[in-house]
Formats: structure tokens, sequence, C-alpha cells
């Protein structure tokens, strides 16, 4: 039994010897905060639009401080799979934020998302009846209570405007 205490004690003495304070206090202080969001509709669209979520495939996260401005360093369009999407960032302890997310189909070409504040709307694009052009946003905001420790939620997008339907198809512009 004394040689196992002598042991562990012989361990643990080089360990500590190994660390040196500079690594300590490294290690101690943290000042981000890790933040997983899980993106995604409710899937009770309270519209009477035609269309449905499927044909969303990137949603565009951007991180405002609590003057709005925008983190632009944080900001990241991220992929859609299945239903959901995920934004993970770090973000500064003891401060607040606003994160905000626009889905929508970046196939379509209709939006353009470079600043989440003034999105513009090609309406060179936009036809009758084309789910392509839904779109869906929310935001989440932090308190600065809130970024001391690590944030995992979930965020439900919704339509920003019901669905805009258009009066004419590309053929009927054309014409």
């Amino acid at each position: 039994m004394k040689k196992i205490i002598f042991a562990l004690s012989a361990i643990a003495t080089l360990f500590v010897a190994s660390c040196t304070q500079d690594q300590i206090t490294e290690l101690g202080t943290n000042d981000y905060v890790s933040v997983t969001l899980t993106l995604g509709t409710d899937h009770k669209l309270a519209t009477r639009a035609i269309g449905d979520e499927t044909f969303v495939n990137q949603v565009a996260c951007a991180v405002y401080d609590a003057k709005g401005n925008e983190l632009t360093n944080l900001k990241q369009v991220v992929p859609v799979n299945g239903d959901k999407a995920t934004y993970a960032t770090r973000l500064a302890k003891g401060h607040k934020y606003r994160l905000a997310f626009f889905a929508y189909n970046s196939e379509a070409e209709v939006y353009d998302v470079t600043d989440l504040k003034n999105i513009k709307v090609n309406t060179s694009k936009l036809y009758s009846n084309d789910v392509r052009c839904d779109a869906f946003t929310a935001y989440y905001d932090v308190d600065a209570d809130e970024t001391m420790q690590s944030i995992n939620e979930r965020v439900t997008l919704k339509r920003p405007f019901a669905q805009l339907n258009f009066g004419i198809d590309g053929a009927e512009k054309n014409a």
C-alpha cells in the first residue's frame, strides 16, 4: 500500500513540475464560449402557401454585437441537411449578441445575402409560383449572462413575409 501511495505521489509531483505557471494560467482563462444552434422550420407553416421548406438549401448566418455592428469574421453560409442546418461558432464571454439567419435556395439566384440587414432581391429571377423563391428567417438574442456557458439551442425559422405569388411567369414576362 505504501508503494502505491508513493508511486501516485511521485507521478503527481512530476505532472505539477512539468506545467509552468503560464500554462496553468492559460488553461484557466477561457475567454470564449461555444455556441451551437440547430436551425429548422416548425413544419406548421401558418400560411396558405403552396410550397414548403423543402427547397431551402442554405442558411446565411451573421452575428451582431450589442451596437448592431456585424462581426464579419463570424459570418457563415451553412448547408441544409434534411430539414435542418447547424451553425457553430465561438463568442466572447460576457457580451450581448444578436445572431441572424436567412434560409433560402441558392440555386434560384433570387437573394443576395451579402448583408443580412439589407438583403437584395434579383427581380429578374422571380417567377409565378416558384417555391424556390421561398425564404425563412429568425434571430437569436444572446444575453451577456448566457455567454458564460456553452449554448446549444434550437432556433425555429419562419417565413418573413408569407409567400409572395407573382402574377407572371417567365413566358408571360417575355410576351
